[in-house]
């Protein structure tokens, strides 16, 4: 997979764990985009890449699994991504 960065935030759901958001999630081996965007735990796999800039390119392996977003009658199944590994800095916004 691969992602683009573009902020940080917290996580209104779980005790606001700082989170990232990441764009343009690509699986690297198809080039299909798998969604447009995603919120993600900031792991300590993240944070040893360095501080990430937005348009930073960044790619890494992960499970991926479902959860129920909601409360109640709203309530719905989403996925989301989980122990991200492997994590690389493929690209910087200033280019190198």
């Amino acid at each position: 997979m691969r992602q683009i960065i573009n902020e940080f935030g917290k996580s209104e759901w779980v005790d606001y764990e700082k989170t990232i958001l990441l764009l343009k999630i690509k699986n690297t081996e198809t080039g299909i985009e798998l969604c447009d965007h995603l919120w993600v735990n900031y792991t300590k796999g993240f944070e040893k890449l360095g501080t990430l800039n937005k348009g930073d390119l960044i790619a890494f392996d992960a499970r991926i699994t479902d959860y129920q977003r909601g409360l109640g009658m709203c309530a719905d199944i989403d996925y989301k991504i989980s122990r991200p590994t492997k994590l690389s800095i493929k690209r910087r916004k200033n280019g190198w």
